[in-house]
């Protein structure tokens, strides 16, 4: 049959009619083994079950995967784009991690045991940790031992709870010598003189 005008296709199969493209609704519709693997809509947005690229890279559901030879993933923002991961609140664009709920945390843990937990910053520039004057430090109730460079006075802070707030860090610190801390003191030095 020859025909010089235009032919409507419902679709292509194959000859056990177990492979086909389907033509309809707007879409393409890929099958394969009698299975719907994916469809490219009428806004030309694919969607597929899962993707592979040369078997070193594979988009699955929720999961990405990387080949076993020399496997590495690279998210690429390009331009003004940034790479977004847990949109609920944490970006990484341009060298800036930033948790975009404001007054919330970041928080770098591991497995191991706590106290032997360290965060490295390998660069000759100094760390920058938080500062401010001392009403943006009172703007928030701040955690035990958090730390805190005061512009108005020059200090680094540490906060010691409730009870004592804001303390230096280092240097010479204020002690109220109580009654009974001078008993104590009188005590050991006794002690150690006979």
């Amino acid at each position: 049959m020859f025909s010089t005008g235009k032919i409507a296709l419902n679709g292509i199969k194959d000859g056990d009619r177990n492979t086909a493209i389907e033509l309809n609704n707007n879409k393409f519709t890929f099958y394969a083994g009698s299975n719907n693997i994916g469809e490219i809509d009428g806004l030309g947005n694919l969607r597929v079950t899962r993707f592979s690229s040369q078997n070193q890279f594979a988009l699955d559901n929720n999961t990405v995967t990387v080949g076993s030879i020399g496997g590495q993933a690279a998210l690429i923002a390009n331009g003004a784009g940034k790479v977004v991961l847990d949109t609920a609140n944490l970006e990484i664009t341009g060298g800036l991690i930033e948790n975009t709920v404001v007054d919330a945390d970041i928080t770098i843990t591991g497995t191991g045991l706590k106290q032997n937990r360290t965060v490295q910053f390998d660069t000759t520039n100094g760390y920058v940790g938080p500062y401010g004057t001392e009403a943006q430090r009172n703007a928030t109730v701040p955690r035990l031992g958090a730390l805190w460079f005061n512009t108005d006075n020059k200090e680094l802070q540490v906060y010691a709870g409730a009870a004592d707030g804001w303390v230096q860090s280092i240097g010479v610190q204020e002690v109220t010598v109580t009654r009974e801390l001078a008993n104590d003191l009188n005590t050991i030095y006794n002690l150690i003189l006979n």
